[in-house]
């Protein structure tokens, strides 16, 4: 036979022992609005959002927690990281690159049409921007990129030393005049 039963939350009964002499609180059932934290947050409002524990590290969705190894193996590639950075100053000290100059910035140059090339420096340029007397093209590297595309639809290709001279290069020839945008990084090493 069935027995009919109301659920009843938030009561508890209090039974005098005689044995300790104090009054043991008892609770039969509990529910999670019932239990209180010491900030005065209940279990729901403080745990009830947490949609589950997670071992995924390309979890997106907020409300998942992240399983405590998890976050031992995050640590332990932050830190793999973290060391591989720190040896790259020593990596370019061991390999005789530790009289290296790096200059980098953005300059903007008119591109007349006709063109798929134009100087990014001169040879004089450099020498002034690293403070040298003597250079040779061969102890400079220069890297760089479209600093705005919309204004210069054209890819640069890269750079190359001709006449004294350092030339952005890209793939088609202009139609017009055009302004080009260039962030370049320079690095000046001495063989």
């Amino acid at each position: 036979m069935a027995v009919s039963e109301k659920k009843v939350t938030g009561k508890f009964y209090r039974i005098w022992s005689t044995a300790d002499k104090l009054w043991h609180r008892i609770s039969f059932w509990t529910h999670a609005n019932d239990v209180e934290f010491n900030d005065g947050k209940t279990a729901q409002t403080k745990v009830g959002a947490i949609k589950g524990i997670t071992t995924s590290t390309n979890t997106a969705e907020t409300g998942y927690a992240a399983d405590a190894t998890t976050v031992t193996t995050l640590n332990q590639s932050v830190t793999t990281l973290n060391q591989s950075l720190g040896n790259l100053k020593t990596d370019l000290n061991l390999n005789g690159l530790s009289n290296i100059k790096i200059d980098a910035g953005t300059v903007v140059k008119e591109v007349k049409s006709g063109n798929n090339s134009f100087v990014l420096f001169d040879f004089q340029q450099v020498a002034e921007i690293f403070g040298l007397q003597t250079l040779s093209a061969t102890d400079i590297v220069i890297l760089v990129s479209n600093g705005d595309g919309k204004a210069f639809p054209a890819h640069l290709e890269g750079v190359t030393f001709m006449n004294n001279s350092w030339y952005v290069v890209f793939k088609d020839t202009l139609q017009g005049d055009m302004n080009c945008r260039v962030q370049y990084i320079m690095f000046y090493c001495k063989h």
